[in-house]
């Protein structure tokens, strides 16, 4: 498999990229398509891959007396999981010289393989999946072959995100009343809910009291990710909007009322921690809304920062046969970009 007389796909049923959210299944086949007979083929493996990646850093001292700083990477495997498979199905007229179970003589044509894994429960969410720190999870497909041929190994990138359940967590529909003075510019306001969902329209009040008739050049809103993987904690801005009614006024009051829309494909609001004798590894997905307020002066500039809930679902009961919102593939390719713009919290701890 994976020579010129044989090729090997894993095609999942759903439309990619996509989110598979924890205790769904995953389902689809593994497609060959082969050329000329092939006599033998071992075993064929697919596995449920998910790992938590971070690196710490040592002094190593030389044999001169330097020291220098050396990275270590760290793989920690949360969960690994055999996909089993169903009957092989050839396609019409085509035949196996061997049984459907044995999968070790195919003649020329296409064949597919079925396959479903019911996902576990407990699972932290896709994070920052290209480079450390990350939580990466993948089906991964080997076909083992004779020790003279090469192996045949893939690796299919999956998105997974735990199920959160607003209507679950105690105070996630309540309003949120918040306000900030700064140098007489006095912010009041109230978010709709402190429970947002991907995609969802939310609205602010808001009420501006500039008794001095500052200038306000604009007023932004962001919305913030702040991710903890092991000891590293970064921060991400998903996404900035800026006020249109509220730039380069020094109206003494304003009232206005303001949407903004979460934006499709966030992992949710979520914390995980799983020990054993080796690790202790803990993930951890939090989420701000920042008010930024722009005066024109110097060091007259403010923000306020309020913390909010990613959920994935909001109806008050969830069962196997309810159909979570899918993001669309531009969204979670804007996500991936997104990730690469990250900033430290703080500096690593050695």
């Amino acid at each position: 498999m994976g020579n010129n007389s044989a090729s090997i796909n894993i095609v999942l049923d759903r439309v990619q990229p996509t989110v598979y959210y924890t205790a769904e299944v995953i389902s689809g086949e593994v497609q060959f398509t082969v050329s000329e007979s092939i006599p033998t083929t071992d075993n064929i493996h697919l596995v449920l891959k998910g790992t938590v990646g971070y690196t710490t850093i040592h002094r190593h001292r030389m044999q001169n007396g330097q020291a220098n700083q050396v990275t270590d990477r760290h793989d920690i495997c949360i969960v690994r999981q055999k996909v089993r498979f169903g009957q092989m199905i050839p396609a019409a007229h085509q035949r196996m010289k061997s049984g459907f179970s044995d999968m070790t003589s195919f003649e020329p044509g296409q064949y597919t393989y079925p396959f479903s894994i019911r996902l576990p429960d407990l699972l932290p969410p896709t994070l920052h999946p290209n480079e450390y720190p990350f939580v990466r999870y993948q089906l991964e497909l080997l076909v083992e072959k004779k020790w003279y041929v090469a192996n045949t190994y893939l690796e299919y990138p999956l998105r997974i995100y735990p199920r959160v359940n607003l209507r679950h967590i105690p105070n996630s529909q309540c309003s949120v009343k918040f306000d900030i003075e700064h140098n007489g510019v006095i912010v009041k306001g109230v978010l709709q809910r402190s429970g947002l969902m991907p995609g969802e329209t939310t609205t602010f009040s808001l009420d501006i009291f500039n008794p001095l008739h500052l200038m306000i050049k604009r007023m932004d809103i962001c919305l913030i990710q702040r991710y903890e993987i092991a000891q590293f904690r970064r921060r991400l801005e998903i996404t900035r909007v800026s006020i249109p009614r509220l730039t380069n006024f020094d109206d003494q009051h304003v009232e206005t009322a303001c949407p903004f829309t979460v934006p499709m494909g966030i992992s949710p609001t979520y914390y995980f921690e799983r020990q054993d004798n080796r690790y202790d590894i803990r993930v951890q997905v939090k989420y701000d809304i920042r008010f930024e307020v722009k005066v024109k002066g110097l060091f007259t500039n403010f923000d306020l920062q309020i913390p909010v809930i990613i959920g994935t679902h909001s109806e008050l009961h969830t069962d196997g046969s309810h159909q979570s919102a899918i993001p669309t593939p531009i969204d979670l390719n804007a996500i991936d970009q997104l990730e690469f713009q990250t900033t430290d919290d703080n500096e690593q701890t050695c």
